[in-house]
């Protein structure tokens, strides 16, 4: 799992200096906090998650995939992992 935090991030072209297209090419997960500050660089088959405050102690998980094989398959798990566990769902 790689987890990169974006937040001070000022230009995308500051994702060079950390060689962040050649850890989302390599083999793993890439967990991105503020990830909107590199859309144009995200591949094409990947998955968002936003995830809102509520209240203290509510938070809404909103998930958005797109149409490739790997959100396909990952779709698939998360709806057999909803169905074995009481998870409020809306959709």
């Amino acid at each position: 799992v790689y987890h990169f935090d974006l937040f001070r991030l000022q230009k995308e072209i500051d994702l060079e200096d950390i060689g962040f297209d050649e850890w989302l090419s390599s083999v793993g997960v890439s967990v991105i906090e503020w990830g909107e500050r590199a859309r144009s660089v995200l591949p094409d088959d990947h998955t968002a998650i936003h995830i809102r405050p509520r209240s203290a102690l509510v938070r809404s998980i909103a998930v958005k995939t797109k149409d490739g094989e790997l959100s396909k398959q990952l779709r698939a798990q998360w709806a057999s992992l909803l169905r074995k566990r009481k998870v409020r769902r809306s959709v």
